[in-house]
């Protein structure tokens, strides 16, 4: 044996046994840890006669986030609003009063507001999912001169409430989605200060895992948020449901199905669960062509998974989300300390999940995917996007505009398919978000994409003088889509500041 072979020799073991030791002294912390109280689920409203009939109230509330008291504008009162569900052909009768006010938080003043429901393809035509309708709030109807505040081009409402409805198509696709508010300019504070949640259009697992339909589920929805003493570009706080570092229980052997959603404003989260890995079913609401595992979830702002955990061990395990380079401009994003995970002894009547999920039934017949079928559709035109800012990261451009409302900056007909290519020159991540469809990953440095459909995409950032890019396969062809939405990028900040652009889709010929 060499003389180095022999320092190996000796280096293993003492590196194995220390990395051991490590492992065992962070388990017995944790184990004597005093837990937090368990993760709160959130209020799920559900249809009475084919129709989810609901109203939102958004106006300043004392709600507690992560430990803290506080004044902010949520909805109803609740900083995670209420889980609607519906199943397709059923239809949502939403109300939205805005009483937007002052607020230790977030807010400064009244603010017009409205709702878009993210990553679902109905009608952008209103009452449906139009963002260029604004709401004024109370304030504003009594205070005219306070509607100058509002989006001075967007089309102003004559009073404070509005009533979204539309039905689930009958296509439509199933699994987690999420509302906020989306009026230009404000969305970031909106949404910062509490105005979004999720939502389900249930029948997933009916359809592809009906093997998984009877485990537990559970919504962790994740959000970010200024709390009041917070230092100007500190990091954001990191929340499951509101909480930091909750409690979340299993049974050993148990298996459950966490339907995750980012309904935050910038923050990016990478979930790591200590021991364990991620059964990836779907993203974005679309089940992938084979599930995939995985030791972690990159969960960019606006995108949802669907996954499947399972504890084979009894002990307590730390959820995280791990540090995020976000580029040399953008926000800092470190590791943060999400959930306790505590499995303890098997539970009667609960069952010992599977360990994996088996192959979703569409695929195991031999039917076409989803993601198949779209490859194999000839291209209409190629385009290329582009996101950039100033050098400062003040202002931001999408293919060197600024957003204004009025103006189409592309126009296509219903059946076309095109293929974009979303560029970044900035330093930092953008997110690449469209209206009313979802779209293909065909080349991405990341590798699981390209296994689904997805309606959000993160966008590198630029390196050595190389824009970061990616590329879609972007169908318009569902004829409910007819009129104008936008395409953005998803860090609302980015957005708000000018970093979007419309698209007119015409029916049909």
């Amino acid at each position: 044996m060499s003389s180095s072979a022999m320092r190996w020799g000796v280096a293993i073991p003492v590196c194995v046994g220390l990395i051991l030791m490590g492992v065992w002294l962070t388990r017995s912390t944790l184990a004597q840890e005093e837990l937090a109280p368990d993760l709160v689920e959130p209020q799920i409203i559900t249809a009475n006669r084919g129709i989810v009939e609901l109203t939102l109230e958004a106006r300043p509330s004392v709600v507690t986030v992560a430990g803290q008291t506080f004044v902010s504008n949520v909805y109803n009162g609740q900083y995670t609003p209420p889980v609607f569900r519906l199943r397709r052909g059923e239809e949502l009768h939403l109300t939205l009063a805005n009483r937007t006010g002052p607020a230790d938080i977030q807010i400064d003043g009244t603010q017009a507001t409205n709702l878009h429901y993210h990553g679902m393809s109905v009608s952008p035509l209103p009452p449906a999912d139009d963002i260029y309708i604004t709401i004024p709030s109370l304030d504003m109807m009594n205070n005219p001169s306070l509607r100058t505040h509002a989006n001075h081009q967007m089309q102003m409402r004559d009073d404070f409430v509005y009533e979204y409805q539309f039905r689930v198509p009958d296509d439509h696709e199933q699994g987690p989605y999420w509302y906020h508010s989306h009026a230009h300019g404000e969305a970031e504070p909106q949404v910062l200060s509490g105005l979004s949640g999720l939502f389900m259009v249930d029948g997933f697992f009916d359809d592809w895992y009906p093997n998984l339909a009877n485990l537990q589920q559970r919504f962790l929805i994740l959000k970010d948020i200024a709390l009041p003493g917070a230092v100007d570009g500190a990091p954001l706080t990191k929340t499951i449901n509101g909480q930091a570092n909750p409690t979340i229980r299993f049974s050993r052997a148990q298996s459950q199905i966490w339907e995750i959603g980012n309904v935050g404003a910038d923050a990016f989260f990478d979930l790591e669960l200590e021991g364990h890995t991620f059964w990836i079913l779907a993203r974005d609401a679309n089940p992938l062509e084979r599930p995939q595992e995985d030791t972690h979830l990159f969960v960019a702002p606006g995108a949802r998974y669907t996954v499947m955990v399972h504890t084979p061990s009894e002990g307590r395990f730390v959820l995280k989300s791990r540090t995020v380079d976000t580029g040399p401009q953008g926000d800092p994003n470190p590791e943060v300390r999400l959930a306790t995970v505590v499995v303890g002894p098997p539970t009667p009547g609960t069952g010992s999940g599977p360990v994996r999920p088996g192959t979703p039934l569409p695929t195991a017949r031999g039917d076409q995917s989803p993601a198949a079928a779209l490859r194999a559709l000839p291209i209409t035109r190629r385009r290329t996007i582009t996101f950039s800012e100033s050098s400062d990261g003040n202002t931001f451009f999408l293919d060197d505009k600024q957003w204004e409302p009025d103006r189409n900056d592309a126009e296509v007909t219903v059946g076309d398919v095109e293929e974009w290519t979303v560029r970044n020159t900035s330093g930092e991540f953008h997110v690449f978000h469209i209206h009313q469809l979802d779209f293909l990953v065909t080349q991405s440095p990341t590798t699981s994409d390209g296994a689904s459909l997805l309606d959000t995409i993160n966008v590198p950032f630029a390196s050595n003088g190389v824009p970061g890019q990616v590329t879609l396969i972007v169908p318009f062809q569902k004829d409910r889509i007819a009129g104008r939405f936008v395409y953005h990028c998803h860090i609302l900040e980015h957005e708000d500041g000018g970093m979007m652009a419309n698209i007119l889709v015409r029916p049909r010929p």
